[in-house]
């Protein structure tokens, strides 16, 4: 990245854009959405009002995710690993050095930390700001796929919990019992099939070392962990919010289809359709609670 000038404005933006491509559809969409649908399920909140902060809520979420897939791509095994897997991020495109992107995420974290004292979210984003120092720095996403999974699951948690925080503009302290437990339920599911993202990465993931759960157990048995897994949670969720049989159906639908393409098409093109669909099936239990009887 060259000294800043007016005209490269775009160019620079799109870099920035370019870090959190992947997980816009990951982490950005779904955690935006999972706030909407928990402020709009509560029978107290104005539905006017939620609207009106859902781009303050979809601001929140991106700020935190920033700094973090910097922090996760700047580093020379990340931009080795990336080379094979995704050649377009900034770092392996050469767009920008790594001291750069140090630099540029020292400065994101910042805007992060004074942006939820203004929105609210601090308590989150001070979260995902440890957590992103273990995943990235403390290398915790490296040596351990059962530590990766918990790592995800308990960074949706921070995500959701923070985005729920801003759209709510209310203190989580004051939800209900069953919204935290149904935080509980969503950390699970994202702990028992996150696996799904690791699938597609496996060649760029054993050129890095990093242990993920299918370098680890084997591609058929990690593929069988997300289709069981899928499966059981597109029965219990829907249970948990008690929606009728019609809804019922239709998540077991869906996830049978969803488990059922890790099972049947194994490369990597066809996993990252599959992923997009998995991400799909998270959104699908993220608007159940407005479906409940």
């Amino acid at each position: 990245m060259s000294r800043f000038s007016i005209r490269q404005l775009p160019y620079h933006v799109y870099t920035i854009w370019l870090f959190t491509r992947s997980d816009l559809k990951t982490i950005w969409g779904p955690n935006t959405l999972f706030a909407v649908v928990f402020a709009l399920a509560d029978p107290s909140t104005s539905t006017l009002e939620v609207m009106k902060r859902v781009p303050i809520a979809g601001f929140w979420v991106w700020c935190q995710l920033l700094p973090f897939d910097i922090d996760n791509q700047r580093k020379p095994d990340s931009i080795m690993e990336d080379v094979i897997n995704k050649p377009w991020r900034p770092l392996p495109s050469k767009r920008l050095t790594p001291d750069q992107a140090f630099r540029v995420m020292l400065v994101f974290y910042v805007v992060a930390i004074l942006s939820s004292l203004y929105t609210g979210g601090l308590p989150s984003c001070l979260y995902l700001v440890a957590l992103g120092y273990w995943y990235n720095d403390l290398r915790g996403s490296d040596g351990s796929c059962i530590v990766r999974n918990l790592i995800n699951a308990l960074g949706y948690l921070g995500f959701a919990s923070g985005a729920v925080e801003v759209l709510s503009n209310r203190s989580l302290s004051l939800l209900e019992p069953k919204a935290y437990q149904w935080f509980v339920v969503v950390a699970l599911v994202i702990l028992t099939t996150i696996q799904a993202q690791d699938l597609q990465d496996q060649e760029g993931d054993s050129q890095r070392g990093r242990w993920t759960m299918p370098l680890v157990i084997g591609d058929s048995a990690a593929r069988s962990t997300v289709a069981i897994g899928v499966g059981i949670w597109s029965y219990l969720c829907p249970v948990f919010w008690q929606v009728g049989m019609k809804w019922l159906a239709l998540s077991l639908l869906l996830g049978s289809v969803v488990g059922g393409r890790f099972l049947v098409y194994r490369n990597p093109k066809a996993d990252k359709v599959s992923f997009r669909l998995y991400n799909a099936w998270i959104v699908s239990l993220y608007v159940l609670p407005l479906l409940r009887g």
